[in-house]
């Protein structure tokens, strides 16, 4: 799997331009028509994958949701992007929609957080609900 932030997209580029050989499944929250910002995962097609609709309360957010499912387990993958710049009052926000998905769950998976900073990407949550 390959995370991206800052990814810059918009609806004016396809999602088979970034993968035109069809290799992965493109996930994407593009900002909107604001340049910049943006967050995208490729998920190898080996892998069955769910998108997770999370509510419509968190559409500004910059966050992707799904599961993939290997080996009969289930990952379920947050992919956020927080600017540096956001206080922690927008971090417990960004908390919100994480917590409502693993309420949400009826069976184990483990749960993988990205949060991207400027100066680097941290893993920040690697729990495991059961």
């Amino acid at each position: 799997m390959y995370f991206i932030t800052e990814s810059w997209l918009s609806d004016d580029i396809s999602s088979g331009l970034i993968d035109p050989m069809q290799k992965y499944m493109v996930i994407r929250k593009d900002r909107g028509p604001a340049r910049y910002g943006g967050v995208t995962t490729l998920v190898s097609r080996q892998y069955d994958t769910v998108i997770i609709d999370l509510a419509a309360e968190f559409n500004v957010l910059e966050v992707l949701c799904f599961d993939v499912i290997c080996d009969g387990c289930k990952i379920r993958t947050f992919v956020v992007y927080r600017p540096p710049y956001y206080n922690a009052k927008a971090q417990d926000y960004i908390d919100l929609p994480i917590q409502e998905a693993q309420l949400s769950q009826r069976d184990s998976a483990t749960l993988r957080v990205i949060e991207y900073f400027a100066e680097s990407l941290k893993v920040i949550r690697n729990d495991t609900v059961e």
